[in-house]
């Protein structure tokens, strides 16, 4: 499956008395510390921080959590090199004789552990973490139990070793849903110190000791390299009062016994401590006393340079070592595809709304302006009545002002205008509108019939620059007839006077 490529990365540890997230930026592999936060447990989370939004899905955010390593079970096994999946499938099928619970009520998984000398230098794996001193030094990982040996007849070259991480899953359960109340949805479930075990260059063979620093306990991780080989992991749980230092260095002689018998530990032992200064004063002195040899200290990353290593691994697919169990990464995904769903619902819903408001706003607004209207005709409907009324009597006294002249500037008109071959026999004025005229002609004079038409429709009133006394002037109709002085053509036209209206 292709791994994403992440842009951001969230680690959060969750102590006693407080929490502390780091958040780092991804980029070409790399990361950088961008914020830390440290609250009390009764505080929320900064959800701006640890929730995903839409922008995720091309934007992808990795949540780690660390989960407390005090009910963690470890254990090392040599099985043949292989894939990934044969590797988890050959744990699976040792996984009743690894684990100290039920198969059922646990949560487990591995993480590859490649020899001692092929360990990368934390330098490389990240150039912001401080490097490591050049005495021999080993890397821890929490384990608990006798290693489980490769057959006498496998090279050695053909192993691969494992290191099996299991946890009670109510634990698990617990646990997440302590981090689900604070609203951090984890896709990762993780030790912190099987990174440094893993970055860290162990150079001979010996023992090297991790302790682990909690609040109200006190643990100790011991990790036993031989030919340049994991042997075993043992995660110490020490009492808190007075004589720890002999119950531990009983409990390392134990197991330094359990190796001599079973072949993966040689003498003398060398002892190396990882710890920060405040820590590896009084453990010095004991693990002297116990090897009577000098003691090879290394300090240990800090818990910032650890978050930030852990980022880098996970978001670079280095680390495939993951408790959290498949249905919750399951159900968190749904969870969060269902909330963009919700979301991107709720927003087309504002928008409909915001939609629904804007228009009925728009309406109220053209109702108000439709009424205003209605209101200004109904205040001048009374004087448009009257101004109504007051143009048809002034139209009728036009009409009848007009009609006294029309009469006589129609007859004016068909009298200067005939031609003289042409005789008038009638004239008519029919409602004050149309003129009609009637007359004979010889049968050879027909244009002048022709020419007096067009001379009536060119008639102006008061001058030439009046208007046209004749809006239209029909073309004449004729007929032919015997007369005294040979063939008649009987003519006749009418002319429409133009209509003078009041503005």
């Amino acid at each position: 499956m292709k791994t994403p490529r992440f842009h951001s990365c969230n680690v959060l540890h969750l102590e006693a008395e407080e929490r502390r997230l780091w958040g780092f930026n991804v980029s070409n592999n790399s990361v950088t510390a961008e914020s830390e936060v440290v609250t009390p447990p009764a505080e929320p989370l900064p959800a701006k921080q640890v929730a995903k939004k839409f922008y995720t899905l091309w934007r992808p955010k990795l949540n780690v959590a660390w989960l407390p390593p005090d009910q963690v079970f470890l254990r090392v096994v040599q099985l043949p090199a292989g894939e990934f999946s044969e590797l988890v499938s050959m744990v699976e099928l040792q996984l009743e004789k690894l684990s100290p619970l039920p198969v059922a009520q646990v949560a487990w998984t591995i993480e590859l552990i490649p020899s001692s000398t092929a360990l990368a230098d934390p330098k490389q794996a990240d150039p912001h973490l401080p490097s490591a001193p050049s005495p021999a030094q080993a890397a821890p990982d929490a384990g608990a139990g006798t290693a489980v040996q490769p057959a006498r007849d496998t090279p050695a070259t053909e192993m691969q070793t494992v290191a099996v991480i299991i946890v009670a899953r109510n634990l698990v359960e617990e646990f997440l849903g302590r981090l689900e109340g604070q609203g951090y949805l984890a896709d990762r479930l993780e030790l912190p110190v099987l990174h440094q075990l893993l970055t860290v260059k162990a150079e001979g063979d010996g023992v090297w000791i991790y302790p682990v620093t909690m609040a109200d306990k006190r643990l100790c991780l011991t990790a036993w390299w031989q030919g340049a080989t994991l042997q075993n992991l043992n995660l110490l749980r020490l009492a808190s009062g007075e004589g720890w230092g002999e119950v531990f260095a009983e409990q390392l002689t134990q197991i330094a016994w359990a190796g001599e018998m079973e072949g993966w530990l040689s003498v003398p032992l060398r002892c190396h401590l990882v710890a920060d200064a405040a820590l590896a004063a009084s453990w010095e002195q004991l693990l002297t006393r116990w090897t009577g040899q000098p003691i090879d200290v290394v300090p240990a990353l800090a818990p910032r340079d650890l978050a930030a290593l852990d980022a880098q691994r996970a978001t670079s697919s280095q680390t495939r070592a993951n408790l959290l169990p498949p249905e919750f990464t399951t159900r968190y995904h749904q969870q969060f595809m269902d909330g963009l769903w919700m979301r991107g619902l709720g927003a087309l819903g504002v928008l409909y709304l915001a939609g629904l408001v804007v228009y009925f706003s728009a309406l109220q607004v053209v109702n108000f302006k439709q009424h205003m209207v209605e209101a200004q005709v109904t205040k001048l409907h009374g004087a448009y009545t009257n101004a109504m009324q007051l143009k048809a009597r002034l139209q009728v006294m036009q009409d009848q002002v007009n009609l006294k002249f029309a009469a006589l500037e129609c007859y004016k008109a068909a009298a200067e205008l005939l031609p003289p071959e042409l005789t008038l026999t009638d004239l008519t004025f029919q409602q004050g509108k149309t003129l009609t005229l009637h007359g004979d002609a010889p049968a050879d004079q027909a244009n002048k019939i022709l020419e007096y038409n067009k001379a009536l429709s060119q008639v102006h009133v008061a001058g030439n620059n009046g208007p046209l006394l004749f809006s239209k002037v029909l073309p004449y109709n004729s007929t032919t007839r015997p007369g005294a002085g040979g063939m008649q053509i009987v003519w006749s036209f009418s002319c429409e006077l133009t209509q003078t209206e009041i503005e």
